[in-house]
């Protein structure tokens, strides 16, 4: 019995120590938070459904963040978008999408449902952004944003890096919050 669960525990680690890593996310620190909630009122199903999904992230395609080009774009919004772009940036749509691609760097964004934006730095003040859904199987936003905007994101633990190494943006981003230490 005893080596049947420890086969079972090295068996699923990989998926407990995951569950576990993404308790310690905004969006699971949420979750643990409405089922400590639930239990305080009594609702002790929806404390234990809360609880054990607390961690649950949907899966992401992250292959994808390679090509998202190739993406389907579901907001009908996202024509006005893109040419709004192209006059700001010079570039079209599928230039935007290969560069993000390429040189972009993904965050999940723990505001807006766990949506990915992929950020191209432009200039010193301007950001291009590309959204798509949790899951990256869809491009649902493109546009711009300011660097202080996002360094403010960054402080408010709104945006989680999905490299954990950094990248430029995330270098950028970290000297500016050091900066506001001193």
């Amino acid at each position: 019995m005893c080596v049947l669960a420890i086969g079972t525990l090295a068996m699923y680690s990989p998926q407990i120590t995951s569950y576990a890593q993404s308790l310690l996310t905004p969006l699971g620190q949420i979750g643990i938070n409405q089922a400590t909630e639930d239990v305080k009122q009594g609702n002790y199903l929806w404390a234990g459904i809360g609880f054990l999904t607390a961690g649950d992230v949907p899966g992401r395609n992250i292959g994808n963040l390679s090509k998202l080009e190739k993406l389907p774009q579901i907001s009908v919004k996202l024509p006005d978008k893109f040419d709004k772009l192209l006059e700001l940036t010079g570039k079209n749509n599928n230039k935007i999408l290969s560069e993000a691609s390429k040189f972009g760097e993904a965050f999940i964004d723990n505001a807006n449902n766990g949506n990915v934006n992929i950020f191209v730095q432009r200039s010193e003040k301007l950001i291009t952004r590309v959204t798509t859904n949790p899951e990256i199987t869809k491009i649902i936003s493109v546009g711009t944003n300011k660097v202080k905007d996002i360094v403010r994101w960054s402080q408010n633990n709104r945006l989680t890096p999905m490299n954990k190494a950094g990248g430029n943006i995330s270098h950028v981003i970290n000297n500016i919050i050091n900066s506001l230490h001193k």
